[in-house]
């Protein structure tokens, strides 16, 4: 009987270090992985052990009137959240935020926003930019942080709009038939002599290209700089305008509605009422981007003068008063703030409708003629025949984006660029008018959907 029990001591003294030796490799499993990969390879360990699963995460940023609700998807737009999202928290002055979004296996967030309504039908949605109609459009980043304004995806906060106002145009340069893009509407004309008419004279470009001296419009000194009457103001060589600290100075804000990459104000140092007066060295102060296709430059200029300028594109192209296109053609005012869109002045920002239509024609080019003020003024403001080119959309369609005052119908013709007219059925003296913000013309019919 002794004997037999030393056995059994010998047997559970060595089925008990057995054990402790499987405990200790199954420990040592966990706390280091030879290939850094965690368990199976998943996930990648920091020194510390398995971390789980890396989230690629986004805060997103959106400007809006109402509250807005983030409708995300992490699969590239195949599936999204239940409507209407996740309802953002505000941030100060009609921003909008929410943090720290998955963005999914596939590191890219799908994202659109709405107004939550109780029907997804019935909503009111922020889209990408020039695509509000689109359904099946959204926005996407791969980006951690990103910021939304006005239908455009920012990496970096954009500056805080005008007013709040965040409707915003089509908005892009036009081009003219034949692929120059001119300033809106056709600002620039081009004289009897077929050169560019610049303002004041400043600077001409000839048919052969050559750009002739300014005509006098002011002198420049030794440095480089435009000096202005009696010392009171000098530009220097970058544009920039400085005004002496004992001279009394009006300041002016000046918004510019341009599709231009960089648009420049062209301005007068003493109200254009010298002789020569005296204007900023070409091609004037550069201006900053606001938001959208809006610009702004803050300028000072002696008291006590109006504010008399102009826009250019850094070039050959000038946006006028609509409708003026002599060498005196400025824009002028008393007004400390001011926004300027399509030639007209505006002391506040102008609310506007862009209509988007659609043309059937054979025509080798069309053109769209139509009225800025629903043909309402006396008379009535139009832009300069033939009128804008419009796009092919292939099958003989053409497609164009115009915008105007939100208070107008939009009144237009169409031309082939020579004598061919386009007009209502039945009746070749009338305008086609429209409140519809898209719609197709076809046999002088217009139709709210594509035929």
């Amino acid at each position: 009987m002794r004997k037999t029990n030393g056995v059994s001591d010998r047997l559970k003294r060595t089925f008990l270090i057995a054990l402790l030796i499987l405990v200790a490799s199954c420990g040592g499993s966990s706390d280091e992985d030879a290939d850094g990969d965690g368990p199976d390879g998943d996930t990648p360990s920091d020194g510390d052990g398995y971390e789980g699963p890396i989230m690629h995460l986004s805060t997103i940023h959106v400007y809006s009137d109402w509250t807005p609700y983030l409708y995300a998807s992490q699969d590239l737009g195949e599936h999204f959240a239940a409507y209407p999202g996740e309802r953002m928290v505000t941030e100060y002055d009609g921003w909008w935020v929410t943090y720290e979004v998955d963005r999914g296996p596939t590191g890219q967030l799908t994202f659109l926003f709405n107004n939550g309504a109780p029907e997804e039908n019935a909503a009111n949605w922020i889209r990408p930019y020039g695509q509000e109609d689109c359904a099946t459009c959204y926005f996407a980043t791969s980006e951690d942080e990103v910021w939304v304004l006005d239908g455009r995806v920012y990496a970096q906060k954009p500056e805080d709009p005008i007013d709040g106002d965040s409707d915003t145009p089509d908005g892009d340069a036009e081009t003219d038939a034949d692929g120059d893009v001119d300033a809106p509407d056709g600002d620039v004309e081009t004289d009897a002599d077929g050169d560019v008419d610049a303002p004041d004279g400043d600077t001409e470009t000839d048919v052969d290209g050559d750009v002739d001296a300014p005509d006098g419009d002011a002198e420049t000194d030794a440095d480089g700089d435009v000096d202005a009457p009696d010392g009171d103001a000098e530009t220097d060589a970058d544009g920039d305008v400085e005004i002496d600290e004992d001279t009394p100075s009006l300041s002016y804000t000046v918004n510019f509605w341009s599709g231009w990459s960089q648009p420049y104000i062209h301005y007068s140092l003493d109200g254009n009422t010298g002789s020569p007066s005296q204007w900023t060295s070409l091609p004037g102060q550069a201006m900053t981007p606001v938001r959208a296709v809006w610009w702004r430059a803050a300028v000072a200029v002696p008291a006590p003068y109006d504010l008399v300028f102009l826009f250019n594109d850094g070039a050959d192209d000038w946006h006028k008063p609509f409708g003026c296109t002599g060498e005196a053609c400025h824009f002028q005012t008393a007004a400390s703030t001011v926004w300027v869109r399509n030639g007209f002045l505006y002391t506040s920002e102008p609310a506007y409708k862009t209509y988007t239509v659609h043309f059937l024609s054979g025509w080798t080019q069309s053109y769209m003629h139509y009225s800025f003020d629903g043909n309402t003024g006396n008379p009535s403001l139009w832009t300069t025949p033939p009128g804008t080119a419009m796009n092919a959309e292939g099958d003989s369609r053409w497609g164009l984006q115009v915008d105007i005052e939100a208070t107008y119908d939009l009144v237009f013709l169409f031309t082939d660029g020579a004598d061919g007219w386009h007009h209502p059925e039945g009746c070749g003296d009338c305008n086609f008018q429209t409140s519809l913000s898209e719609f197709w013309v076809q046999d002088g019919r217009i139709l709210e959907q594509a035929p």
